[in-house]
């Protein structure tokens, strides 16, 4: 993961400076043109940097919108999330939507919490259908995780005249274009 941002940064930083003139675009299809820059980003940057009305949703808002409006189904789906995207523009405030955007972020940091949410505290649960019917510790709703594989793996340090070998990653995939010791996934027999 962060191999990939300081790729996309450096590439980022390159189409800002030859299709932007130095300048970050304002509106989000401009935005999420430029490498790293995904929706949620965009809007971010577009609605708390330029006030625009674009909305966002992290894992924060994702949290108090599957609350507030008990949403059940796993936010892993596609159908969740466009759900979620919806409201998200629904609800955007068209004053100060970036002071509305970072609102709803910190109600989920600071109230809206993923456990013991202090609902009590919260300025919404008047009308938050899982505080209503007690679900706010079932939800959000997700997936089962599959259990990460076990896997022997072996590298080799070959070494001659003081010289080491490495073999450089494919440039997709898990750390992608990194350098390591050659090897590889052990295989029966």
């Amino acid at each position: 993961g962060y191999y990939k941002r300081a790729l996309n940064l450096h590439k980022a930083a390159h189409m800002i400076v030859d299709c932007f003139d130095g300048y970050l675009p304002e509106n989000v299809k401009s935005l999420e043109s430029i490498p790293g820059i995904g929706r949620y980003t965009a809007g971010a940057i577009s609605s708390i940097a330029f006030n625009l009305p674009s909305p966002i949703l992290d894992g924060n808002i994702k949290r108090v919108f599957t609350r507030l409006f008990n949403i059940s189904t796993p936010l892993q789906i596609s159908e969740t999330e466009n759900i979620l995207w919806r409201i998200a523009v629904d609800l955007l405030a068209e004053n100060n939507p970036g002071e509305f955007n970072q609102a709803l972020m910190e109600l989920g940091a600071l109230i809206c919490l993923p456990k013991n949410p202090v609902c009590d505290r919260c300025p919404l649960n008047a009308d938050c259908l899982a505080f209503q019917y007690h679900l706010q510790e079932d939800l959000p709703v997700r997936k089962k995780k599959s259990p990460l594989p076990h896997l022997q793996v072996t590298a080799a340090v070959i070494e001659k005249d003081g010289r080491v070998l490495l073999a450089k990653r494919p440039p997709e995939g898990l750390l992608g274009g990194m350098w390591e010791f050659p090897g590889g996934k052990q295989e029966s027999n």
